[in-house]
């Protein structure tokens, strides 16, 4: 039922914001990701907004949905007239973790965290799993090392594997980076980062 729900809105925010994007979908030129994505990103733009939105979506429509969410993600931020960082600090304070129950005795665990803070949280869990993949008794996959390594350190169990180095990648504007611009950087992957 709450699937539904959420579908049906994703629906009229389609029909009601984005009507070329929805034709698309209805032809079967968009994808269902690609499509539910923007139903739910055109909600952050005023009405003013849907109209430009839907024209910019129409050339990137057809891109892998990894692609397609980084091009969204940044034509949305362009469009939004409040300043990056504030509207960075205001989402930062509603980061927090939750639990959510899969089947057969699993959970998943999410923490939501600001880019860069999960940025080096996920290099720094990828670099331990990692550095235990090299042993040549180990038997476990990548995955399974990361999930591991993840519980080891959240739990205090302590995995006995040495402390590893790690970087994260950031490119900035010129102007932002002398102190004369709001405009943010950029993590890995173009992920928009703020500027404190």
């Amino acid at each position: 039922e709450g699937t539904v729900r959420i579908w049906a809105h994703q629906a009229d925010a389609l029909i009601r914001s984005l009507p070329r994007t929805w034709q698309l979908f209805r032809d079967g030129s968009i994808s269902v990701p690609n499509a539910r994505f923007a139903a739910e990103r055109v909600g952050e733009l005023p009405e003013s907004a849907w109209y430009d939105f839907d024209a910019r979506l129409l050339p990137i429509a057809a891109l892998a949905p990894a692609r397609f969410q980084t091009r969204v993600r940044a034509v949305v931020d362009a469009m939004r007239t409040d300043p990056y960082l504030v509207r960075h600090r205001r989402a930062a304070e509603t980061r927090r973790q939750c639990l959510e129950r899969a089947n057969d005795g699993m959970t998943w665990f999410s923490v939501l965290l600001a880019d860069e803070v999960a940025a080096r949280a996920d290099a720094h869990v990828d670099a331990i799993a990692r550095e235990l993949a090299r042993a040549p008794e180990e038997t476990r996959t990548l995955d399974q090392l990361r999930a591991d390594v993840t519980a080891d350190l959240l739990t205090s169990r302590g995995s006995g594997v040495p402390a590893v180095s790690v970087s994260v990648a950031v490119t900035g504007p010129v102007l932002t980076l002398l102190g004369q611009g709001d405009h943010p950087g950029e993590l890995d992957g173009g992920i928009p980062i703020h500027t404190d």
